[in-house]
């Protein structure tokens, strides 16, 4: 549900016992059901499993499904809502990247806020304690983009450096052990980094010279090392030349695309 244009109608279906699917009911929709969006949308990110946060054109954003972390970013009485409704927030956003019951959101001065579940330090904020409404990471700035995993996230900045924070159990952060960490820290070893994506427990990373870096869980192979062992730092992938873009699904699934 969504992209990375303009987007004027949504659709949406399958489960939405928490009106995750913002049709404005809690009926589950086995064929795709059109979402009243409030205005025009630049993407949309749904977050596991059950809620979404949407960015709007003119930088607002909009969150609808459960609210059992404060993963819609709006208030911790309200348990949860069907149809889109606007995050209150002054600043003006540019990227939405969602996890398990928690939100990401960059603003247009590389800024990044976090929203909701935060047991693992997922939102990168100094301590483990759930946010009802947006908060700025303090320990980041000069950001340009970020990718949530299930429990963690990265963000890479303006120099191409990589930030990392979260869960930790299968080396997802990149710094060389299995420590959670509730503040970000730079990933060694790999840098002019141009493209990044995680997924639920892993993360490909795209160079400047086109080289794919992979770390994380590989029970099912999906670091591309020809083997099933989990990588705490980020690793080269062999033969693997003039990727243009690099992309993770859940567990099994990542994928590149070659120029």
């Amino acid at each position: 549900v969504g992209s990375e244009m303009c987007i004027r109608d949504s659709y949406s279906c399958g489960i939405n016992s928490k009106g995750q699917l913002g049709t404005g009911d809690l009926e589950k929709k086995q064929s795709f059901t059109r979402v009243n969006l409030p205005k025009k949308f630049s993407s949309i990110s749904p977050g596991h499993s059950d809620f979404c946060v949407g960015l709007a054109e003119d930088g607002s954003l909009w969150s609808w499904g459960s609210n059992s972390a404060g993963q819609l970013g709006i208030s911790k009485e309200i348990k949860q809502v069907s149809i889109p409704t606007q995050i209150p927030n002054t600043q003006k956003f540019i990227q939405v990247s969602s996890g398990h019951q928690f939100a990401l959101a960059l603003d247009e001065d590389g800024h990044v806020w976090g929203f909701g579940l935060n047991s693992f330090g997922q939102l990168g904020l100094g301590d483990n304690e759930n946010r009802n409404t947006p908060t700025m990471n303090e320990h980041l700035s000069d950001i340009s983009f970020i990718s949530s995993g299930i429990y963690h996230a990265l963000c890479l900045d303006s120099h191409g450096d990589l930030w990392s924070f979260g869960y930790n159990s299968h080396g997802e952060l990149g710094i060389g052990n299995l420590d959670a960490r509730n503040i970000p820290s730079k990933v060694k070893n790999v840098d002019h980094i141009t493209q990044i994506s995680s997924g639920y427990h892993h993360n490909l990373v795209l160079d400047s010279q086109s080289r794919v870096w992979s770390f994380g869980q590989s029970a099912y192979g999906q670091l591309g090392h020809e083997d099933t062992q989990h990588r705490v730092e980020p690793t080269v992938i062999q033969n693997l030349e003039n990727i243009s873009q690099v992309l993770c699904g859940g567990n099994p699934p990542a994928g590149c695309h070659r120029r």
